[in-house]
């Protein structure tokens, strides 16, 4: 069975990010301010009853964090054909619950973009992508800097 692992990062502090200093972080924020605006949008609602229902069990940046990991994938074929520092937006994961298609949902509405910045083959059948995530408003900024190196990701 072929399998992706994803990791999304927001090095120096999400200094890239609209909201959030982390990919959880981001998420978290995003929908705390859509409940304002999207109260009754039915991917948020969805979202809002899980956290309120895994409250007691975890931080909700964790949980939000757990729920990405176990709902949402990217194509195996489509992330093979990546490339160091593509960029893509959230319309390019993929996820067959409810859950995990709000979430992609949030990443959309958070104008989110994921720059690939290493590939990593676990298997011949496994591979762990690790993005470095951004608002769209800096994706080109952030870009230049990894590909000219002048971003540190570790």
């Amino acid at each position: 069975m072929n399998k992706v692992n994803i990791w999304c990062w927001a090095h120096n502090n999400g200094e890239n990010l609209f909201r959030g200093s982390c990919f959880e972080n981001a998420l978290l924020e995003e929908l705390e301010y859509t409940k304002k605006y999207f109260a009754d949008d039915k991917d948020f609602k969805l979202l809002f009853a899980k956290l309120e229902e895994l409250k007691g069990t975890q931080h909700p940046q964790d949980i939000l964090d757990t729920l990405f990991r176990e709902n949402v994938t990217i194509d195996f074929e489509f992330a093979k054909q990546l490339k160091l520092y593509d960029i893509i937006n959230a319309d390019c994961f993929c996820s067959e619950t409810d859950i995990g298609k709000a979430l992609i949902y949030l990443m959309g509405v958070a104008d989110l973009r994921f720059i690939l910045y290493m590939r990593n083959w676990s298997a011949v059948n496994e591979l762990t992508v690790e993005f470095e995530l951004t608002h769209c408003d800096s994706e080109r900024e952030v870009h230049l800097k990894l590909t000219k190196g002048e971003f540190d990701v570790e």
